[in-house]
């Protein structure tokens, strides 16, 4: 098989192109080069010419110079290769490719040649730019005709998506190819060049982490229309390619009045509003079969989410879930140990640790301002009535899970804590009451934390006052001074003076009205993905902290206030 051949085969087997497939080639071409300088030195080190001159004076000496530079400059051409591939950028590529595999086969055959010149390099990429014109040409083919798009997606959308599709992938090969014309002349004699090549190369094909995560919503309660989608649809790092719900009902109340979330695809389980009656594969299954998600955003009841999220990763999507990541530590325990041998990202939901004021805290104490910290009080007082909308939501008005509103609350001002504090909680124990009926199984908790590093820290959490308003205060006293901090606010006394952080976002930087955590944890899910790094924020490890906290808090309170150790993962 000739190179040429292999190559267009390596493409062929492609979905798109793959940066790595050209890396490989400059690789081999570098490992040849090497290897035909080592070729050609050691013939003529048999040349009688030579045996004559090393003998002369000044010859050796200078024949081992020669010798010496040939060794250096090729080393120094391999190690910045190797530099090159050990950049993140570089490293994302191979981590994310789903194509990669089937490559390293043919690449593999390369080695064969003696040397990979330009004209191998410019095969490669007139195959991919003639297979990524056919698959341009199909995909509009394909949506211009599907009956799925229509009432669904306008004419002008879909002319757009092709567009977009061709001058992605064409401006990146026109761009290298352009790049390669200037360099064919003296890359193969210059390392300079050629790194300078490779440089350009991943410039070039990084900017496609520019381009917006491809998701779709799964769930349409309050949070999803008051936080989620506007977030979704406000952000320059998201393109929301579908919505999921368990039915269609919530599927339209959802999309009401909102003109970019109506344009989108819906599934649902139940099409109880017969949106679609002529309609068979309006199904998860369906929307999770689709190539052009990347991602989805999880907002469902707790006792459903795990086995929606094992669905979602076994089908290759990155979820972003909210907390808590499971009704209890055993159920969380089975779905980390599944995630883990997943290849897409988990991530979970939590924005009180993404709140500006929960960031600024945190830096303060950090910083050591206060001293040593000696004790922390952390206090939410709400008021859940009947008919409120949190409260006539099924799924929490008739809890199935324990702790009710502490366990679904409770974990936000677990994270806080710990999350200022920079440190986990050992032991707690905790007195668990309910004071209305309509908030079973428990709506009040007073807990006092052991942190491990020896920190009290007095939680008390009532649903049951008579605060028309959630009301926090969450105050951090070290031997120097003290914070308080509050939503939008930061204040710090320290030697008796006192300054006040103004931590509330203007729209210029938070570009939607409510929770600005959720945009910033959604955002931080994006980049995650896209640079293969998972944020140590979102992590399910540090969800499963939270809860684990909330649950023996739950646990001591059957036990009048034992004292117990906060389990681990």
């Amino acid at each position: 098989m000739s190179l040429t051949e292999i190559t267009s085969f390596s493409l062929r087997t492609s979905v798109a192109f793959n940066p790595m497939l050209v890396l490989e080639i400059l690789r081999q071409f570098c490992a040849a080069r090497c290897k035909r300088s080592g070729t050609i030195w050691k013939a003529y080190q048999e040349k009688e010419d030579y045996k004559v001159f090393y003998t002369v004076g000044g010859w050796a000496d200078a024949a081992a110079h020669a010798s010496d530079q040939v060794n250096q400059e090729d080393e120094k051409l391999m190690s910045m290769l190797d530099a090159c591939f050990e950049r993140p950028e570089t490293k994302l590529y191979i981590l994310r490719s789903d194509r990669i595999t089937a490559i390293k086969g043919s690449i593999l055959q390369l080695e064969t040649a003696v040397v990979l010149d330009h004209a191998s390099v410019n095969a490669v990429l007139e195959h991919y730019y003639a297979s990524t014109t056919t698959l341009a040409e199909s995909h509009w083919s394909a949506s211009g005709l599907s009956t799925d798009c229509k009432g669904l997606v306008f004419v002008r959308d879909l002319a757009d998506k092709a567009a977009d599709l061709l001058s992605l992938e064409h401006g990146a090969y026109q761009a290298l190819r352009s790049a390669i014309e200037v360099h064919t002349s003296d890359w193969q004699s210059n390392s300079d060049s050629l790194l300078e090549l490779l440089d350009l190369f991943i410039c070039i094909v990084t900017k496609a982490e520019m381009s917006p995560l491809r998701v779709a919503i799964l769930g349409a309660g309050i949070f999803v229309k008051e936080e989620h989608l506007p977030s979704v649809l406000a952000s320059p790092n998201f393109e929301l390619k579908a919505l999921y719900s368990r039915s269609a009902s919530s599927l339209k109340d959802l999309i009401q009045g909102n003109e970019a979330a109506s344009r989108v695809d819906l599934y649902f389980s139940k099409d109880d509003e017969n949106l679609y009656p002529d309609r068979k594969t309006a199904t998860l299954e369906a929307l999770l079969n689709r190539q052009d998600i990347d991602a989805v955003i999880i907002a469902l009841p707790i006792l459903v989410q795990p086995d929606i999220i094992k669905q979602c990763l076994t089908a290759g999507k990155h979820v972003i879930a909210e907390k808590p990541v499971a009704k209890d530590i055993a159920t969380a325990r089975n779905l980390i140990a599944f995630a883990t041998r997943q290849k897409p990202m988990l991530a979970i939901a939590e924005n009180y640790r993404m709140e500006s004021h929960t960031i600024k805290a945190k830096e303060l104490v950090a910083s050591g301002v206060l001293g040593k910290i000696h004790y922390v009080n952390y206090r939410m007082l709400g008021n859940v009535q009947k008919g409120s909308k949190y409260f006539e939501t099924a799924w929490r008005k008739e809890p199935q899970y324990q702790g009710g509103f502490v366990l679904d609350g409770g974990v936000h001002w677990v994270a806080a804590i710990r999350d200022v504090l920079g440190c986990d909680m050992l032991r707690v124990g905790a007195i668990v009451t309910l004071n209305r009926e309509h908030l079973l199984p428990c709506d009040q908790v007073l807990a006092n934390i052991v942190m491990q590093d020896g920190t009290p820290v007095n939680f008390f959490v009532s649903f049951a006052s008579e605060w028309s308003n959630m009301d926090e205060a969450f105050i951090v006293s070290g031997d120097k001074g003290y914070l308080s901090i509050k939503p939008g606010q930061v204040t710090l006394v320290v030697n008796g003076e006192t300054t006040v952080f103004d931590t509330s976002k203007s729209p210029v930087d938070w570009p939607v009205s409510s929770q600005q955590g959720v945009y910033s944890e959604l955002e931080a899910f994006a980049a995650a993905v896209k640079q293969n790094m998972p944020d140590e924020r979102l992590s399910p490890e540090n969800a499963f902290k939270d809860l684990a906290a909330i649950e023996t808090i739950l646990e001591s309170g059957k036990k009048d206030g034992q004292p117990l150790d906060i389990p681990t993962l």
